[in-house]
């Protein structure tokens, strides 16, 4: 089979189930007509939905880097940030609680109840719940509640609301509910008008809430090469997304305000308690001078002595400032061992800002602050938990190695500066006692002032980085109305959808309806089951006559039979007496009305025709010429009648006919005689063309055996009434060639079933809308009846 073939056969089944949806349209409509009830339903009481967004700028990862270099002390307050520890830090359970706890309207939920639809009401409820005892156990519990001037009706079983199973309370007054401490007021929204509604609250759990907005923001960087994040909210109340968007961006920029300033304040704590020992001794050093001074001659003092304090002074201030570092090492050791957390590492003043503990005591601290971040995000047994868990440990091991490192390295150097510090202090024995002691006492007074000094240097230096600290993000559009939109589902796209779903419905239950028709509908569906050729197709006769050519000569099924004829013509070329035989499978197919017209179709071409009634069991053909069947081929069949008497000219012109006769007993046996044959012999002697009406193949043999007499053989189908599985039997005969010259042809083609695949009167040359047929005249419709009679 070539391409175009191919091609013409898909065209076909697309047009012939095309015209089998148009054959059933009522189903159609019917779909579609709940379809749009559905859809209206929908967007009658659509609940919208929106989304909006802000965007938050975050300070570069590397945008910080050298302000210590212009400031003192800046160094404790420019970490690093990455925007995928930023983004996990918004979505971070603690900082969602702090942002539930910042908005204290989301801890109830309010409901207006209508007659199908729910609303939210979302600080405009006529009335609020002020809650005095949190009872875990009733959070999400809903309430149902009926307002009245003086005092309301509380219910927690039913939403049709009914008094008689509710509660009476006043306003401002506590309620036990469930072991709930509450009191519900009015607002400046409540309206007498509004008592007869019926309105709900629920109460949420902080931790819920959380947990929800955790999982439903939405952050995204703005591009690539972007560090701004836009945070995004849906619901179906868009304020309320509102300030929970607003209120995350303000939560995380003094979350990280607060996070930047931690090791300022760490360390101008630990600076704090180093001053306050140091503090100590320079009184205690600067008393003991002064009060040496006093009662000494202070002019009696050898030079030589204090050319040697400087240099005392300078090895005590290097010892003091090595002994700190070892009470740090060895505290910062300590809390690493004992802690799994970052609250107590401090990043001192003596560790400089490029030094590579400086650089691990962030990351460790950072690596905690990540872990915080994923600890209500995440579970203990995913893989990205015990990731930074081990990343965690091995920072931790680094750092308390390097500290090791460093604490040994600072014992060393103490070990060295006490030694010089000995020599120094060993010269001072040769000076006088009270030159050495007041050598003695103006080193440690000088000591404790320069280290006090020091101390206090240090302490600005931090304070100047707190106090100048700036956020590491801020807010560059804050989420409003203006940045909102719809994001729900639209009036276009529900009708569509539902329409859409109706149709395909109301189409598959035309395929199940039509793979359920056992009958034959098109041309198309009857190729599909046999191969035997069809002679023609015949329409609907819709007039009271059978004798169509006769009475409506330029009608369209009259010039079917003509097709029909000139057809036949080609299966019997060369033959000037033809003998053709109709059957069907079944009575009512429209044999016998095939026959009259066929007989009547070649009487009107002048050849000489006799049309034979051979259907003895149920004869009919007699009515229509306006004979009885009072004498007929059973008579000739039973020896009651010669040939010439049972042939009975009609008023038409070269048509005679031979009637049935009386209903015999034996019809089988009379068309099996001998007779039978003598009669078809003797009719072919006298006439041009022989039509012999049979009864129905499907039923008895009757048929089988006056085939052998036929030059041409013609099965009937009838549209919408001949069963699928009646072409069995007839197709066994032309497989085997028992039938000769067997043709179809196609009866009661109904012009309003579209399911037909043609259309009777395709193929034959002319068409409707020419002029040329009588049923082109048509019936003007109902429409055009009203207005031809309104202009008359």
């Amino acid at each position: 089979m070539n391409k175009s073939n191919t091609n013409q056969i898909d065209f076909d089944i697309v047009k012939r189930y095309f015209l089998v949806a148009l054959n059933y349209w009522y189903i159609i409509i019917i779909g579609l007509t709940i379809g749009y009830v559905l859809s209206f339903y929908k967007v009658r009481y659509l609940e919208p939905k929106y989304s909006v967004d802000s965007r938050v700028l975050v300070k570069d990862e590397y945008s910080s880097w050298g302000q210590e270099y212009f400031l003192p002390g800046m160094e404790l307050v420019s970490s690093r940030n990455r925007l995928i520890n930023e983004i996990g830090i918004i979505k971070s359970f603690s900082l969602m609680k702090q942002v539930v706890e910042e908005i204290p309207e989301l801890r109830v939920s309010y409901l207006d109840i209508g007659q199908i639809k729910t609303t939210e009401l979302y600080k405009n409820a006529p009335f609020k719940i002020i809650i005095d005892t949190d009872n875990p156990g009733v959070f999400s519990k809903q309430y149902f509640i009926k307002l009245q001037k003086d005092f309301f009706y509380i219910s927690s079983t039913e939403k049709d609301f009914d008094i008689k199973n509710s509660t009476k309370h006043r306003y401002n007054k506590p309620i036990d509910l469930d072991g709930f401490k509450i009191r519900v007021i009015l607002t400046d929204y409540y309206n007498p008008k509004l008592n007869d509604k019926d309105y709900a609250f629920y109460i949420n759990a902080i931790d819920y809430l959380a947990k929800l907005y955790q999982d439903k923001i939405f952050i995204d960087v703005e591009n690539k090469e972007s560090s701004i994040l836009i945070l995004k909210l849906s619901g179906k109340t868009i304020k309320k997304e509102i300030d929970v968007l607003n209120t995350i961006a303000k939560t995380y920029i003094q979350y990280g305000l607060d996070e930047g300033n931690k090791i300022a304040t760490k360390t101008i704590e630990f600076v704090d308690g180093q001053l306050d020992a140091v503090y100590d001794s320079l009184v205690q050093s600067e008393m003991r001078l002064k009060l040496f001074k006093d009662q000494s001659n202070n002019f009696r003092i050898d030079v030589n002595g204090e050319s040697v304090i400087p240099q005392l002074t300078e090895l005590e201030k290097q010892k003091l400032e090595l002994e700190f570092s070892q009470t740090f090492y060895i505290q910062t050791i300590k809390y690493i061992d004992n802690n799994d957390d970052a609250e107590g590492l401090v990043v001192p003043y003596f560790i400089h800002s490029g030094s590579s503990l400086f650089n691990m005591m962030n990351s460790l601290i950072s690596k905690y602050s990540e872990k915080e971040a994923l600890k209500y995000a995440v579970t203990n047994n995913s893989d990205r938990w015990s990731q930074i868990n081990k990343e965690i440990n091995v920072q931790k091991q680094l750092l308390k190695n390097n500290l090791t490192s460093m604490n040994q390295k600072v014992t060393n150097d103490i070990k060295i500066v006490q030694t010089q510090i000995n020599f120094l202090e060993s010269k001072l024995d040769y000076l006088p006692e009270n030159e050495r002691n007041y050598v003695i006492l103006q080193r440690d007074y000088t000591v404790n002032n320069q280290m006090y000094t020091y101390l206090l240097q240090k302490r600005s230096e931090a304070g100047i980085a707190k106090a100048s600290s700036i956020p590491k993000a801020r807010v560059l559009d804050n989420a409003s109305e203006y940045r909102s939109y719809y994001v729900g589902a639209n009036a276009k796209d529900i009708y569509t959808k539902y329409l859409l779903i109706s149709l395909l419905f109301a189409l598959g239950v035309i395929l199940i309806l039509d793979l359920l028709n056992n009958k034959i509908v098109s041309r198309f569906e009857l190729e599909k089951y046999t191969r035997i050729p069809i002679v023609g197709e015949i329409g609907h006769n819709e007039n009271e006559s059978n004798l169509v050519l006769y009475d409506k000569p330029k009608s369209v099924i009259s010039e079917s039979f003509r097709t029909i004829r000139a057809n036949i013509s080609y299966l019997v070329k060369g033959k000037e007496t033809i003998c053709i035989l109709l059957s069907s499978s079944i009575s009512g197919e429209g044999k016998t009305f095939c026959s009259m017209n066929l007989a009547t179709s070649y009487s009107l071409l002048g050849k000489k025709t006799v049309l034979i009634g051979a259907d003895l069991r149920k004869p009919k053909i007699f009515d229509d010429f306006g004979f009885n069947n009072s004498m007929g081929l059973t008579n000739y069949l039973a020896h009651n009648k010669t040939m010439t008497e049972i042939i009975q000219q009609t008023k038409y012109d070269n048509l005679d006919l031979i009637t049935s006769g009386p209903i015999p007993p034996n019809p089988s046996e009379l068309l099996a005689s001998e007779e039978m044959e003598n009669l078809i012999n003797y009719l072919k002697t006298i006439y041009e063309v022989i039509v012999i009406d049979t009864p129905p193949t499907g039923l008895v043999s009757d048929a089988l055996m006056l085939a052998k007499y036929a030059d041409v053989n013609l099965y009937m189908v009838r549209q919408n009434y001949t069963n699928k599985s009646h072409l069995r039997l007839i197709n066994e005969h032309f497989e085997s060639k028992s039938i000769p010259h067997l043709g179809i042809i196609i009866n009661d083609i109904t012009r309003k079933k579209f399911g037909y695949g043609y259309g009777y009167g395709y193929g034959y040359g002319y068409g409707y809308g020419y002029g040329y047929y009588d049923e082109d005249k048509r019936k003007p419709s109902f429409w055009k009846k009203i207005s031809k009679k309104f202009s008359a």
